[in-house]
């Protein structure tokens, strides 16, 4: 075997790697030693020379290269080029070629006595070789480089993100409705008390917006729900309009015994609080008989259709005093005619009751209603 007729077989000049994220950049090199006739040359070390041109023949060095001793196995060879000499000087975006020198003289040494090998190995520029040095580089990326009109929609998902990592990183209005796809944000998204009352719309909370039980004791505020806030249901019906005339006589002097029976309301509840008032009411008195001091009582009862029982429900209404010998209308409906009932579930009827002494007369008009709440 002619020593000086050995020539390489170039198996594969890889695109760049860099081991961090600045230079040193490597190249990897594997290469095929064979005789003049194509067989490979014995297992064992060799010494070569790597040197990067500019032109296919002649040309400038724009790499000086490098000497490194390769162990052959099978004819085989590979190393990285740029383990011993740099290369972040040389500017790939062109044409290069790679000039080999292998010890054909087995001295150990690049002497003259080796001559290149040639033809010098074409070294392809690779577009995407320099794009993966980008990626790798990309804590080099300078803060705020990215911009949203750089990332694609739907570019980054939950998957990329960290837990928590968005937290710190949202300006003011940041992230608006179209941001946010229906439903994307579930309960389990939100730590408690996340949103504040002023962080949401007027009337953008409603009873569909809740889940059933999500709202209890304790997360609505001592005095935060007024009359005006609820929403009430009629649980029951009045019973037309009240307008009557009512004269005391002995059996109405007890308390209760009388009953003003066109106040009557029949209902049937599920035990939720019901809201019992006379609406639109005018109650006046009158004394026919002689008498110079009077005592009017009014109260609410409810009675359990089942069982009988009847219940007084509220403060009793009660109006005396001098009589001058006119009608005397009362200034207004007075509040005890207006009381909340929390009765057990089941049928109840709503019913006025009043005490009037011998002799005198109440009129009284108006409408008795029920509303559950």
């Amino acid at each position: 075997m002619n020593a000086k007729s050995l020539t390489p077989t170039i198996l594969g000049l890889g695109m760049f790697v860099s081991l961090q994220a600045a230079p040193p950049r490597l190249l990897p090199f594997q290469g095929r030693l064979t005789d003049a006739g194509g067989t490979p040359v014995p297992d064992g070390a060799k010494v070569v020379q790597f040197k990067i041109y500019d032109a296919p023949t002649g040309g400038n060095a724009v790499w000086n290269g490098e000497v490194q001793k390769l162990t052959v196995n099978g004819g085989l060879v590979s190393t990285l080029l740029g383990s011993k000499a740099d290369l972040s000087g040389v500017d790939f975006n062109q044409a290069l070629y790679l000039e080999i020198t292998v010890d054909a003289n087995a001295d150990a040494q690049i002497t003259v006595a080796d001559p290149p090998l040639l033809p010098r190995q074409s070294i392809l520029p690779v577009v995407f070789a320099v794009e993966a040095g980008v990626a790798r580089s990309a804590n080099s990326v300078a803060d705020g480089s990215v911009t949203s009109q750089k990332i694609a929609n739907g570019a980054v998902g939950g998957a990329q993100m960290a837990v928590g990592a968005a937290v710190a990183n949202i300006g003011t209005g940041g992230i608006g409705n179209n941001q946010i796809s229906d439903g994307a944000i579930s309960g389990v998204k939100l730590t408690d008390r996340a949103i504040l009352g002023s962080k949401l719309q007027l009337n953008a909370v409603g009873a569909a917006e809740l889940a059933i039980g999500a709202v209890g004791s304790e997360q609505i505020s001592d005095g935060s729900v007024t009359l005006q806030k609820l929403a009430p249901r009629p649980a029951g019906s009045t019973r037309g309009s009240i307008s009557q005339s009512l004269l005391g006589t002995d059996a109405a002097v007890t308390f209760g015994s009388a009953t003003i029976a066109s106040s009557e309301i029949t209902l049937n509840t599920g035990g939720r609080p019901i809201l019992v008032f006379l609406s639109n009411g005018q109650l006046s008195w009158s004394n026919t008989g002689g008498n110079a001091l009077f005592s009017v009582a009014i109260r609410i009862n409810r009675k359990n259709v089942t069982t009988g029982q009847v219940v007084a429900v509220g403060d009793d209404f009660v109006y005396s005093g001098p009589y001058d010998g006119s009608a005397d209308r009362f200034p207004r409906v007075p509040a005890s005619l207006m009381t909340l009932d929390r009765p057990p579930a089941g049928q109840y009827v709503y019913y006025l009751v009043y005490s009037i002494p011998t002799g005198g007369r109440l009129t009284i008009s108006g409408s008795l209603t029920a509303l559950e709440l």
